[in-house]
């Protein structure tokens, strides 16, 4: 069963918990329902996530530990169980196994391949904000065309960005070796959080692929300069870094010496639109909620899709929007969206 769901079976069970005794039993009878619809961890935790029986259960842990309250990762994280201390978790260092084949030997298709450049580049405008260590941004056109920047070189933790450039090695080193180093359900999993668990799978293609590997993987795509294993100091990333990505795998077909892996890259574009995914996930949700927001401002934008990546101080996102604009902005603003989607509405309403 999954932790979560232990996690709070556990708190309605101590006998000296402190709420009303009709609140207690419908929260639990709730929890037992929701469970019942289970088939995998990730569909458990996209149904229980924003359940009503978390709120009660949330509301009355909170009546008897409100020193606690503090401490919201007790319900949010659902892989982990509720630290017993409000220390924040340490994120577990990562072995490196190498894979048993032999990869040294490139293919000669791939000599000399770099990300589409476009033929002429319009001038760049640079913010002229105050100086702000704290996020970056770059925001273009899926050519490569970059119309303003800030901040734009400045590396910064990744989180979860790192999953659709890692599952795109996974996949061309499936093809190139004939071993299976990511399947679709896994990927389903890694990019649309149903099915398995994202983070296993990151923790698997990390542990299959090194550090060598992956640099000289992206070397060949002209994307080296980005870190996308697991782990904070091997995940790494600038705003510039990851607007080149989402430029080459929305391009690739333009790119000739880049057709052969057009299918790999059509791949992750799809998951991260979840094109023929019929539900909807925690993280496909946010960009409803944002594309309502920018909407409501008069900022016309009719689809929006990506990747975000949100744990301790991160919260990034790199966007797709209206098939034509690309934003990337990474930041150290935690839990803060309000901040982040004011200034994705403030940089977007020059261009949308």
């Amino acid at each position: 069963m999954n932790t979560l769901f232990e996690s709070w079976r556990t708190y309605l069970k101590e006998d000296s918990f402190v709420g009303p005794e009709m609140d207690l039993k419908t929260a639990w009878e709730e929890m037992e329902r929701v469970a019942a619809t289970e088939t995998d961890s990730g569909e458990w935790r996209d149904l229980s996530y924003n359940h009503p029986a978390r709120e009660m259960v949330r509301k009355l842990y909170y009546e008897k530990y409100p020193k606690k309250k503090a401490n919201r990762k007790v319900f949010v994280d659902a892989t982990k169980k509720p630290p017993i201390k409000s220390e924040p978790p340490v994120e577990p260092e990562v072995t490196t196994l190498e894979p048993e084949a032999d990869v040294s030997a490139e293919p000669a298709e791939f000599k000399n391949v770099s990300a589409p450049v476009p033929a002429a580049e319009p001038e760049t405008k640079v913010s002229k904000e105050v100086d702000d260590a704290s996020y970056g941004y770059i925001v273009g056109t899926i050519d490569g065309n970059i119309l303003e920047e800030y901040n734009s070189n400045q590396k910064f933790y990744g989180a979860s960005m790192n999953k659709p450039v890692l599952a795109l090695v996974g996949l061309i080193m499936n093809k190139l070796m004939g071993k299976k180093f990511v399947s679709d359900r896994e990927l389903t999993g890694l990019l649309a959080y149903r099915g398995v668990e994202s983070n296993d799978i990151n923790k698997k293609i990390t542990r299959m692929i090194s550090n060598e590997e992956v640099g000289n993987m992206l070397d060949r795509f002209g994307l080296g300069n980005m870190d996308v294993r697991r782990g904070r100091k091997n995940n790494q990333q600038s705003p510039q870094d990851y607007f080149k990505f989402l430029s080459l795998i929305s391009g690739a077909k333009n790119v000739p010496e880049l057709r052969s892996y057009s299918s790999e890259m059509d791949k992750i574009l799809n998951f991260m639109k979840r094109s023929g995914l019929d539900f909807t996930d925690r993280e496909s949700r946010k960009w409803l909620k944002l594309q309502k927001i920018l909407n409501d401002q008069g900022i016309d934008a009719q689809t929006i899709y990506g990747k975000g990546g949100r744990f301790r101080e991160a919260l990034n996102y790199g966007f797709i929007i209206n098939e034509k604009y690309i934003l990337v902005i990474y930041t150290k603003w935690g839990d803060d969206r309000s901040k982040l989607y004011n200034k994705i509405a403030d940089i977007l309403k020059n261009y949308l």
